[in-house]
């Protein structure tokens, strides 16, 4: 704590504990990404923030058919990424850092698994692919249907992988034990940053 400020370290690690009522998927480690307090005091969870923008009403009032509703992962690996700087915190309360370990756990072995694992040609249309189109080997989806997981096919192609890959990497040093299915972070992390080298940096 470089102030000493107690009151502000209070808040901040309310703020730790907050983050950690996301309500995880059943079965997987997604959450949403938007808190809000409500007027008569409820707590509320939105799953996107309408892609980070990308999703502006309409003239009508209407938002735009499949812009809202989606897991977002970067969201979730950099709120997980950010737990992981505070499980490192001495006057964090032990129970607070043995829910971060069981919180980023599930976030890490959910990011890796949906890891694409085979080469995956995508062909250039102006959304999923670059430079004529690329291979989706070692990326991660951006967005995710809250109620089944199953990815949106026109976002598998994403620099966001850069930062699933760092987040798994910080996992991996963490100590973070990857679930069987999954293998090693530090792997899924490495064969992320091929794909970003692969198929994003030569596009600018």
């Amino acid at each position: 704590a470089l102030t000493n400020d107690t009151r502000l370290m209070q808040q901040a690690i309310g703020s730790v504990a907050l983050a950690l009522e996301a309500p995880q998927h059943e079965s997987g480690g997604a959450f949403p990404s938007i808190f809000w307090l409500g007027t008569d005091g409820s707590l509320n969870w939105a799953d996107d923030s309408g892609w980070a923008g990308l999703c502006r009403e309409e003239g009508s009032g209407v938002s735009p058919p499949n812009c809202t509703g989606f897991y977002h992962l970067y969201d979730n690996v950099w709120t997980s990424y950010w737990l992981l700087q505070w499980r490192k915190e001495a006057t964090l309360p032990l129970s607070l850092r043995e829910r971060i370990d069981d919180f980023v756990g599930r976030v890490a072995a959910f990011a890796a698994s949906v890891q694409v694992q085979q080469p995956d040609p995508v062909p250039h249309d102006g959304v999923n692919g670059i430079n004529g189109g690329g291979n989706l080997q070692g990326s991660m989806p951006a967005w995710f249907d809250p109620a089944t997981l199953a990815p949106r096919s026109e976002m598998r192609f994403n620099s966001e992988t850069a930062a699933v890959a760092f987040f798994l990497a910080e996992a991996h040093s963490a100590g973070l034990k990857p679930s069987p299915t999954t293998g090693s972070y530090l792997q899924a992390a490495e064969a992320a940053m091929d794909f970003v080298e692969r198929e994003i940096v030569p596009s600018g």
